[in-house]
C-alpha cells in the first residue's frame, strides 16, 4: 500500500500490474508485454514486478522463466 493509501495488483491473467486508488479508481497500469503478472512489492523507494514468461502447462512441468523488474521513485 502507498502512503496515500492505493496500491498496486498483479493480474495474473490480465498480463499488466494496476495501481488502485483507496477508492477504487484506477490510476496507473503497466503493461507486461506478454508476460503473466505474478507478483508485486514495495521496497526502499522502489516497486518491484515480478513476471513469468511462460504457459499454464510449462508452468506444470518447471520450465518456466521469471524476472523481477525494478521501478525506482514510485
Amino acid at each position: 500500500m502507498d502512503a496515500d493509501g492505493s496500491f498496486w495488483v498483479a493480474l495474473f491473467q490480465g498480463g499488466r500490474f494496476v495501481h488502485v486508488s483507496a477508492g477504487g479508481e484506477v490510476l496507473e497500469e503497466i503493461d507486461t508485454g506478454g508476460r503473466i503478472a505474478v507478483a508485486c512489492a514495495f521496497g526502499g523507494g522502489s516497486l518491484y514486478l515480478c513476471t513469468a514468461e511462460t504457459t499454464m502447462a510449462e508452468l506444470r512441468e518447471g520450465r518456466s522463466r521469471g524476472y523481477v523488474e525494478q521501478l525506482s521513485n514510485v
